[in-house]
């Protein structure tokens, strides 16, 4: 009676959000007492029990243990805890991964380059550039999703070319050209140009902007050829 009212509990926790992987990886991860608790996927899990399994052959002590694990570049934080029903437990805090990068990668949220299969993200943005401008991506990336998002945009893809030119594909298939020089200015005509469109109730699909042109944009509509914007179109400021 007493093992179904454990069951049942537990299953009533996980369904409210209050136990994370932990509770499914317990039973597989004790070492003596020591156990693995974090929000981990498979190979993630697999990957720090096989450092557990080295080190517990070895009869290390739990700051060997720490020490490894945090040297691996996909972790962010291991701690040591003590639990009144567990004994001595390793909490794992994974780095959170915010976009594939170059189609063969992951970039983490402190700008670090993850490769394998230690992330299964699904639906994240895809960053394109050149090597070491991971945290110029992140940081264009965080400055303008929030301008785009206010107008039902959201960034599928951010590429930095070799040149150093800005270009953006929403998830709608709307693709943004910035090019390299006065990007604050071109993604200003690009907010004027949704103000009049706002104003005007236009609600015509954009295939592309390219607001590489002096002082205007040109235009092309799902339906029609390049439209060029008149160059008078007033300007929103915007704070990047």
């Amino acid at each position: 009676m007493t093992g179904i009212f454990s069951r049942a509990s537990i299953i009533a926790l996980l369904a409210s959000g209050f136990i994370s992987l932990v509770v499914v990886f317990l039973d597989k991860s004790s070492f003596g007492s020591l156990s693995i608790s974090g929000d981990l996927n498979n190979e993630q899990f697999f990957r720090a029990k096989q450092i557990l399994q080295d080190f517990n052959e070895r009869g290390s002590n739990p700051r060997d243990i720490i020490s490894a694990l945090s040297e691996l570049p996909w972790i962010q934080e291991v701690n040591l805890r003590k639990h009144w029903s567990l004994g001595s437990v390793l909490e794992i805090s994974p780095k959170n991964v915010i976009a594939y990068w170059n189609d063969d990668s992951f970039i983490a949220n402190d700008g670090v380059v993850l490769t394998g299969n230690l992330f299964r993200a699904g639906s994240l943005p895809y960053f394109y550039g050149p090597k070491g401008s991971e945290k110029n991506l992140i940081d264009f990336f965080l400055q303008i999703s929030g301008v785009l998002k206010k107008y039902g945009y959201q960034i599928n893809e951010l590429k930095l070319s070799e040149l150093g030119a800005w270009s953006i594909e929403t998830q709608t298939g709307l693709r943004l050209f910035l090019g390299s020089d006065e990007l604050k200015n071109r993604l200003e005509r690009f907010v004027a140009l949704e103000e009049y469109r706002r104003m005007n109730g236009d609600e015509r699909s954009i295939l592309s902007v390219d607001a590489r042109y002096p002082g205007g944009l040109a235009v092309r509509f799902a339906d029609e050829k390049f439209e060029k914007i008149a160059r008078k179109l007033a300007h929103r400021e915007i704070d990047l």
